[in-house]
């Protein structure tokens, strides 16, 4: 009797379950005439609206996109072979590979630090000139995560090298993803060194400076003074090094009377220009002898502004027209 009582229950469980599983769900309603009617207005809309495009050989209404906004990104997850490109660095500095670069021995290596714990959209390095405003001498740029190394000759993208003795601005910046950016800076020492120009040996250095209309030291602050008698003692490494070579010592100015007016700049150079680049030319040959270098190898002469580098329009530059260079001849 147990077991047909038993039997009956579970027939009327399973009945039940089928009936409640036919059933429409209690929140789901059928449609009131009003409503049946504004959807049915809608339909028509819409395939009037297809038709009309169809005639005029229109494409179809696309759906709406979803753009996916900077810095909403799904983050992805780091790789363990990738976890030391993301490793950012605590102290991140500029990495050289030489504290006293001369290109015409080495090339330089820089070694870039890790700026994002999140991959890089975007970076540059970028070598500075080393006087005021300060232009971009030479960059390298790129999209994605940048090399850990850049390796330079020392040129930029016009085939001019390094001055000697000047210490170049470096800028590291990079852009991750989500659109930070951070940037690192940096000093680049150039050394002294020689170029060879078809068959001429020289040296260039901008970066001796003298007091204004001073052809000598007076003037001059302490670390200013130091630092001419440090840029000295390395022409004289070089100088030493090649040492069966006679040096001409040519002392180079910059104009400041505009070159239209003829009479004005030739005043200046024979009254100003040229008299004050051969006493700081001598000023540089007295030193060189201070240091130990024969006076039989040296002469010291005043070009004043008569071979500009940089042209009277070419403000920025000016800075490279006031300069010593070091003639060298066997």
């Amino acid at each position: 009797m147990k077991k047909v009582i038993g039997s009956i229950t579970t027939a009327l469980l399973v009945i039940f379950l089928i009936a409640a599983c036919a059933c429409p769900p209690d929140f789901v309603r059928p449609l009131s005439p009003s409503e049946q009617a504004a959807a049915q207005r809608a339909a028509q809309a819409e395939r009037n609206a297809n038709a009309a495009r169809a005639a005029l050989s229109l494409p179809p209404i696309s759906p709406p996109l979803q753009a996916e906004l900077p810095g909403e990104a799904e983050p992805q997850p780091i790789l363990a072979e990738d976890m030391e490109v993301y490793r950012v660095d605590a102290n991140p500095e500029i990495g050289l590979s030489s504290l006293l670069f001369n290109p015409y021995e080495e090339s330089l290596t820089f070694t870039l630090p890790v700026l994002h714990s999140t991959p890089v959209a975007r970076w540059s390095l970028e070598v500075q000139e080393p006087m005021a405003p300060f232009l971009v001498f030479h960059e390298w740029t790129g999209q994605g995560q940048p090399p850990s190394e850049v390796i330079w000759d020392g040129k930029n993208f016009n085939d001019e090298w390094l001055h000697s003795a000047s210490e170049y601005p470096l800028v590291f910046s990079a852009t991750d993803i989500n659109g930070n950016t951070r940037t690192v800076q940096g000093r680049l020492m150039v050394d002294v060194f020689i170029i060879q120009e078809d068959d001429v040996k020289r040296i260039v250095i901008p970066s001796i400076v003298f007091a204004p209309n001073q052809g000598g030291w007076d003037g001059l602050d302490p670390a200013t003074y130091a630092n001419n008698l440090w840029i000295i003692s390395r022409l004289v490494e070089t100088l030493n090094v090649h040492n069966t070579y006679q040096v001409r010592i040519e002392g180079h100015a910059n104009y400041t009377s505009p070159p239209f007016n003829t009479a004005a700049r030739q005043r200046e150079q024979t009254m100003e220009l040229q008299p004050l680049s051969e006493q700081r030319a001598f000023t540089i040959m007295q030193e060189l002898v201070a240091q130990g270098i024969s006076p039989s190898r040296l002469g010291s002469y005043g070009m004043g502004g008569a071979r500009p580098v940089a042209a009277w329009d070419d403000h920025d530059n000016w800075w490279k027209n006031r300069r010593v260079e070091f003639i060298l001849a066997e």
